[in-house]
């Protein structure tokens, strides 16, 4: 018997499989007429699908007198194995310490139950892996009527989507998650202006170019210095020097847990003042930057969490700035297929149901008290599970531990009282007529933008929105409370302000639709000293895990407010529970993909750096 190690990248029943080299053992499955790379089998949906094909040697076609579809190889039958149906794969059960796990199928009582409390990118990447895994029964929970698919309408009954839409250079899982489902929901990358609103009328900063796009390629610093310096149009170069120098404090902000706590202290406001930065270079680019990708003006943010966010979306390699978009809705392009996939696999999504309680048993076991129905009318369920997954959001955390005794007794949820959230306001406006934006996205800021205390606003005209006759335009607004009390007709005022300066085709244009969404405590907000309150995956309970972009460590390397950090923290939580609660071992993990590690001569100039620093007397150091 010949053995071959393989991965099968499965896009769910039916569906062809892809065959990767790999280490995994995973399933049997037998061949005629010859070995192919290219299979149509029934397997689970979702993410790679490790296996180990035990016989790859062919077996000789059959006549059609003995013809037995799908008959298993003589040395298959002699070992006793159930021969598998025509087309389809057996998987090799994943051993489990306590004799139930992935192994154990035929019994009701030995399998496990696992409860994910929230969707979105945490709880559906939880959920999918869960789902695959024999052994395990997965139920998430929601308020959503229709967790994850859902849409919201404009006034004129058009589908409305808040939330980011854009996606990085450096996603990996999330890119692999879209290849396995089979699905291309992406734009290609596109560029960004970034403009300063003035009186009348607004000045385009710079715009940001698509680096992976550039012939030259160039290593990072070098690379965005190259492709940037003819694109900063009211920016001097004496104010772009001056920001040179905090890339010091990028280089060693992470060298050990003592350093990076003090840059949680400092607000990155500080940050930028001491390193000499010039108030124009922060003002007009650093600040509006801060803005999107952490959507809070700089001096309520953390030191530390920003030079993550420059380190993971700007500096670690030179394509990192490159974004592109959704087209239409991640709701259906991606949320929806992913969904379908969960439920293939026999996960279940339970929407209108609101998880207001949980207790903890001296058994190690959980029971939740869910809500299920409209609020006027909802009905309580108790449900037990062996682990729960809680992949909500602050303000959703809040509420559970609040009802929740048991939880708030202990120290890492008592702590999580103590983050704070931030509020937004999501726009979308359709104007008569096609028309053309010099970008598709954009970051506006400006006087009026900081004296209502906003960190900045932001419009998108993405491929995707195309309606016959129409132009959709989603703008949001962030760091919004100052704006919460406001009218409807208030802000689409200051929404429509910020376009037409910055786009004059859209001055005359005949508004024929519009949707204000407001989310208050909506965002994880990364406030100086917030590190000490975040939690770990891992809990002081052996039965709950937590998911989310507001927890600690950086797991594949994905920092800050980021999809991709989302989805792979409800992985690794999925990973935990198996692993940690459930006696399941390393086998039936998810394979967690590494974003870009740090380039060589980044490497080398960190190290000297830090070995410089770490000679010198401590007080001195900074």
């Amino acid at each position: 018997m010949v053995d071959s190690l393989l991965f099968v990248r499965c896009g769910g029943a039916g569906r062809p499989l892809r065959l990767l080299p790999g280490p995994q053992p995973a399933v049997v499955f037998s061949t005629r007429g010859g070995f192919s790379s290219s299979l149509s089998v029934s397997a689970p949906c979702g993410v790679d699908t490790p296996v180990r094909v035990v016989r790859v040697q062919s077996t000789p076609e059959p006549s059609a007198e003995s013809e037995n579809e799908g008959a298993a190889p003589p040395s298959i039958k002699k070992a006793g194995r159930k021969r598998a149906a025509p087309g389809k794969v057996e998987r090799i059960k994943s051993s489990s310490s306590s004799g139930s796990g992935s192994g154990s199928t035929n019994s009701a009582n030995s399998r496990k139950k696992v409860v994910v409390i929230g969707g979105g990118w945490s709880g559906f990447g939880a959920c999918l892996h869960l789902s695959r895994t024999e052994g395990v029964d997965v139920v998430l929970y929601d308020a959503a009527a229709e967790p994850g698919t859902g849409l919201m309408k404009s006034e004129g009954g058009r589908d409305v989507e808040p939330g980011t839409r854009g996606f990085w250079y450096d996603y990996p899982n999330i890119n692999a998650l879209v290849d396995t489902l089979g699905i291309s929901p992406f734009t290609e990358y596109l560029t960004s202006g970034f403009w300063e609103k003035s009186g009348t009328s607004s000045k385009l900063i710079t715009e940001a170019p698509v680096f992976s796009a550039e012939k030259l390629k160039l290593p990072t610093i070098l690379g965005q210095y190259w492709s940037t310096a003819p694109k900063f149009y009211n920016l001097p170069i004496a104010d772009r020097v001056s920001m040179i120098p905090f890339l010091k404090d990028w280089l060693v902000y992470n060298r050990d847990q003592e350093t990076y706590e003090m840059y949680d202290r400092m607000t990155s406001r500080e940050l930028f003042e001491r390193s000499g930065m010039s108030a124009r270079a922060f003002n007009r680019f650093i600040a509006p930057t801060l803005a999107v990708g952490l959507f809070a003006p700089p001096h309520e943010l953390s030191a530390a969490v920003v030079l993550e966010l420059l380190d993971f979306y700007a500096l670690r390699t030179t394509p990192s700035f490159d974004v592109r978009w959704s087209k239409g809705p991640i709701a259906k392009r991606i949320f929806e297929p992913l969904v379908a996939c969960i439920v293939e696999n026999g996960g279940k999504i339970q929407g209108s149901s609101f998880v207001s309680r949980v207790d903890t048993k001296d058994d190690g076991s959980v029971e939740l008290e869910v809500l299920v129905g409209s609020k006027d009318k909802a009905k309580k369920q108790v449900v037990k599970a062996d682990a729960v997954i809680f992949a909500t959001s602050i303000k959703g955390t809040k509420s559970i531990v609040a009802a929740s005794p048991a939880l708030g007794a202990r120290p890492e949820f008592a702590r999580i009282g103590s983050l704070r959230s931030i509020d937004a306001i999501a726009t979308k406006l359709w104007f008569e007529g096609r028309i053309p934006t010099r970008f598709p996205a954009n970051v506006v800021i400006g006087d009026d933008v900081a004296s209502l205390g906003m960190a900045a606003h932001t419009y998108f005209a993405i491929p995707g929105d195309e309606e016959e006759g129409v132009t959709a335009i989603s703008s949001d607004f962030y760091g919004s409370s100052s704006l919460m009390p406001l009218s409807d007709d208030d802000i689409v005022k200051m929404a429509l302000d910020s376009i037409t300066k910055c786009d004059r085709a859209f001055k005359d244009a005949k508004l024929v639709d519009r949707a204000v969404l407001r989310f208050p405590q909506a965002v994880t907000h990364f406030s100086p000293g917030s590190y000490m309150n975040r939690p770990e995956q891992a809990t002081s309970h052996p039965s709950l895990f937590i998911a989310g972009d507001y927890v600690r460590g950086a797991l594949n390397g994905a920092l800050g407010l980021s999809q991709e950090r989302a989805y792979v923290t409800g992985l690794n939580a999925a990973n935990l529970a198996l692993t940690t609660r459930l006696g399941f071992d390393d086998r039936a993990t998810a394979r967690i993909l590494p974003t870009a590690d740090d380039e060589l001569h980044i490497k080398i100039l960190r190290e000297a750096l830090v070995a410089a620093e770490r000679a010198k007397p401590r007080q001195s150091a900074f």
